[in-house]
């Protein structure tokens, strides 16, 4: 056993499967059978633009209920001027 490489020590008891190296090589080649016809149309348009933009809208109408893009900003400024008036410390500024 002195005569095998580490790499090999690691890897001799690893057996492949034939059924995962068939799907690895139809893979590997999904984009040589593609073909784009009319009927694939409405798929690509459904994944490719309608679903990511509707969760971009809905992202974006989620951000602006909870306050904005720059509602952690105002929250630190009104925090800031609640702590101010607790404790009694004037302006900085």
């Amino acid at each position: 056993m002195d005569y095998l490489l580490p790499q090999q020590l690691q890897t001799r008891s690893i057996r492949k499967n034939a059924h995962v190296e068939a799907w690895d090589g139809w893979r590997a080649d999904s984009h040589k059978r593609f073909e784009m016809t009319a009927s694939k149309v409405p798929a690509l348009l459904l994944w490719g633009l309608v679903v990511p933009v509707a969760m971009f809208v809905l992202g974006n109408k989620e951000d602006n209920i909870r306050g904005g893009a720059d509602y952690i900003e105002k929250r630190f400024i009104e925090d800031k001027e609640h702590f101010r008036l607790i404790h009694g410390e004037e302006d900085e500024e």
